[in-house]
């Protein structure tokens, strides 16, 4: 009798110490020094080690709290999202695992009216000097695609290894990892590009969500218009990837990623023409954004990490018209009014480009940051990765040093002093097209030099010298010379978009050899001596490669 006595009492204290609340008779509950709070349906603690992390960051998408002295916190949550997820503090880390993707979130496991505990780990990490690359529109959707990812970036992702001087190394995807009709043609879904994105060792790849990263099987346009939500479609997302908008710091700089994509398909998965969304963001989502930027010191430089750009390479707005979603610049970014410095990383658009904006008192910068699959990697497989706009395929690096801020566009395969492509007009006659290949049909004898500066921009300055002479420098716009000579071979199907960042010099001879320098805003400078004529052949720029 004793020893059953003694079995129960040790039953019912397990049974106190390891419960969970139930939210519907908003008893209390003790559990390893958390007192539950009644309606609290997620809790946990974030610790570093054994050692409590305080003022951490907490969301399930929705609501957001943060720990207290004892690294706990508490979430009257409706789940809705399926998960909780913190913003990394700065100066620390998440454990390394096998995967690049950071477990900086997890999923839920009990329905809406159970409590349940999350709980997060943290590792210290120096962050104050730190890389960041962000990778745009990677697009994997075939094999041939996959084995393109694999040989040019990851190989070259792979080789990188932080050191004191640069800091710790990071990636963020900038969305349209996948091709949403090819989930089903060909069967080439999320699953599929983390098998190739595991294939990256050492680096901390974030993710921000892409048009073509929705599940075009659901009839989100009337789920979107119904109420205000997107969700159903970006569930596969969420399931691997994590919350589609979230937060985080590395060091001084605080890293917004937002969702800019209303995914308004129609169902139909056989139909490329039901698909569509409308560019802006959603309420429910600015809603969260202004409560994790409550957070936030004011003097924080913020880093926003968006798909869909602000602006067009014209400086145009970006954002759709509908007066359904939040469909102004000045909306999306009011939230960001009262910090010192912010800085948005966008891409979607296959090309490269930036823009500085002034909006009432604040000054609105946006770095398009061109595509790492260039043209869908049709370019990439005839040896010459190509945007549409004839920036070589690539990725931003971003490098921070406590609070400054400084860029390079990074050609794969290139070193990152290849700042221009030059081409010898003497040596063109493309076939006649009306729309594209004006500028460089027919024959001409007046020896000029084209050059496409991909990242120009304010600051930077572009020189030509021909026999220690300088010739005079001009900035035009027409379709980089290179693609179109794709283009109209047939080698890639897109149709250019136009390129703002040509210049043109004009020889006295022409088989002068010239100097051509391009300096950044930075003061990163690169030369290159043009012998001439210079052949205009694919082959000719695959051997530049």
């Amino acid at each position: 009798m004793y020893r059953e006595l003694l079995i129960s009492v040790a039953c019912l204290c397990a049974f106190f110490t390891g419960c969970r609340h139930d939210i519907t008779t908003g008893n209390a509950v003790r559990e390893d020094g958390i007192v539950v709070s009644p309606g609290t349906t997620i809790y946990g603690k974030v610790l570093c080690g054994d050692t409590p992390v305080e003022g951490v960051v907490v969301s399930d998408g929705v609501d957001v709290t943060a720990t207290d002295s004892r690294g706990v916190y508490m979430l009257a949550s409706a789940k809705k999202n399926g998960l909780v997820f913190i913003s990394i503090p700065g100066g620390y880390r998440m454990p390394k695992t096998l995967s690049p993707v950071p477990s900086f979130w997890k999923r839920l496991a009990k329905g809406a009216s159970e409590a349940e505990r999350v709980d997060f780990s943290l590792v210290r990490e120096e962050q104050q000097r730190h890389t960041m690359m962000a990778l745009g529109d990677i697009h994997l959707y075939s094999s041939p695609a996959s084995s393109q990812f694999v040989s040019l970036l990851v190989t070259e992702l792979n080789c990188i290894s932080p050191d004191a001087v640069t800091g710790p190394v990071y990636g963020i995807t900038m969305g349209d990892m996948t091709w949403d009709m090819y989930w089903y043609r060909n069967n080439f879904g999320i699953v599929r590009y983390l098998a190739d994105l595991s294939r990256i060792t050492g680096i901390t790849v974030f993710s921000t969500v892409g048009n073509h990263d929705n599940d075009m099987q659901y009839d989100s346009k009337t789920e979107f218009l119904s109420t205000g939500e997107d969700w159903k479609c970006m569930s596969e997302y969420r399931r691997y990837l994590g919350p589609t908008c979230w937060s985080c710091n590395i060091g001084d700089i605080h890293y917004v990623s937002l969702d800019d994509v209303i995914t308004v398909n129609t169902g139909g998965i056989s139909d490329v023409d039901s698909r569509g969304c409308w560019r802006g963001v959603s309420e429910v989502d600015m809603e969260w954004l202004r409560k994790d930027l409550s957070y936030v010191d004011s003097s924080t430089p913020v880093i926003v990490s968006i798909h869909i750009p602000l602006y067009n390479a014209s400086g145009t707005s970006y954002t759709s018209s509908s007066s359904s979603v939040n469909s102004t610049v000045s909306e999306i970014v009011a939230p960001f009014a009262r910090f010192d410095k912010v800085l948005f990383l966008s891409a979607h658009t296959h090309t490269l480009y930036s823009n500085v904006k002034k909006l009432g008192d604040m000054t609105v910068t946006e770095w398009n940051t061109g595509a790492v699959c260039g043209n869908f990697w049709t370019c990439a497989v005839r040896g010459l990765d190509l945007c549409v706009d004839g920036t070589p395929g690539g990725y931003r690096v971003v490098r921070v040093d406590g609070k400054e801020i400084s860029s390079v566009y990074k050609a794969i395969g290139k070193s990152e002093d290849y700042f221009f492509r030059a081409y010898d007009r003497n040596e063109m006659n493309l076939p006649y097209d009306a729309a594209y290949t004006k500028d460089y049909y027919g024959v001409n004898t007046d020896n000029w030099i084209y050059l496409n500066v991909w990242d120009y921009k304010e600051g930077w300055t572009v020189s030509v010298t021909e026999n220690g002479v300088p010739l005079e420098v001009t900035q035009f716009s027409s379709y980089d010379p290179l693609y179109m000579l794709m283009y109209c071979d047939g080698l890639s199907t897109t149709r250019p978009a136009p390129c703002l960042t040509l210049f043109k010099a004009k020889a006295t001879s022409r088989n002068s050899s010239v100097i051509i320098t391009v300096t950044d805003e930075y003061g990163n400078v690169s030369r290159r001596t043009m012998a001439r004529p210079k052949t205009f052949s694919l082959q000719t720029y695959i051997l530049e490669q």
